[in-house]
């Protein structure tokens, strides 16, 4: 069985997180960074500034974070967003389903939908191939 992490090294598994999802997130936002503590978007539940609209919070457990945890976001003006990550398994992103459609149905003003349903198709037939 792991060992819990208390006091440290809890907070620096945390921080080490929101660096990953920073790193990631530069790639469409290059002023992505972390909110420094002590901010406005710290002291309201806002880990990753920079990225638009989305208000982000960053958790890293054991396991995954309750998706209650979204609701320590506490600004109203963006779209809430918990990003959490457990032990040994892979990122997973939740937001409310409002913005989700607002979102998806962005995509389908960028996009063609025919295209990206072929893009869709051809990635999952190549997964079937591994």
């Amino acid at each position: 069985m792991a060992k819990k992490l208390t006091g440290a090294g809890a907070r620096k598994k945390g921080l080490d997180h929101e660096r990953e999802v920073v790193n990631k997130l530069k790639k469409y936002f290059p002023e992505a960074e972390r909110a420094m503590v002590g901010s406005y978007y710290d002291n309201n539940g806002v880990d990753v500034r920079g990225v638009g609209k989305l208000l982000i919070q960053c958790k890293r457990n054991r396991k995954y974070a309750p998706i209650t945890a979204i609701e320590e976001i506490q600004i109203s003006n963006g779209i809430p967003i918990l990003w959490t990550r457990a032990d040994r398994k892979r990122s997973v992103v939740c937001m409310y389903e409002e913005d989700f459609l607002k979102i998806i149905g962005d995509i389908g003003e960028i996009y063609d939908r025919d295209d990206f349903d072929s893009e869709i198709n051809c990635e999952s037939q190549h997964d079937d191939d591994n």
